[in-house]
């Protein structure tokens, strides 16, 4: 493991965050996790979160038995656009074992959105 995906581990959700933000603008994808019966979602406090991560490397980390998914961004956009304001859903994003960002779905969108534009510069 390289040790710039290790030191991204240790730092703290809203550092991850804005590593995946950049990352994904400027990559132009988002990782998941998946398995035959569609992507992986965390549930916690009777909302449904799915989860994200900026790399497949990172996101192999996590696993488990899923297996890491790339989304386009643009598809990603769309199909957040239309859970958008869905109360019982959001995102938890580049985990660590430890903690996670966690962020509601039009926070994502707003933040994604500022990142391409940052990206185009």
């Amino acid at each position: 493991m390289a040790q710039s995906l290790d030191s991204l581990l240790g730092a703290s959700p809203e550092k991850r965050y804005a590593h995946f933000l950049k990352t994904v603008a400027e990559r132009g994808e988002v990782w998941t996790l998946a398995s035959e019966v569609g992507y992986t979602t965390m549930e916690s406090d009777g909302k449904v979160s799915l989860v994200v991560f900026p790399t497949e490397t990172s996101a192999s980390l996590f696993c488990e038995g899923d297996f890491p998914e790339p989304i386009e961004l643009d598809d990603f956009l769309a199909r957040c656009r239309e859970a958008a304001f869905d109360a019982g859903f959001g995102f938890m994003v580049f985990p660590n074992g430890k903690d996670a960002y966690m962020v509601e779905t039009v926070s994502l969108l707003t933040d994604l959105q500022d990142a391409m534009a940052k990206a185009k510069k």
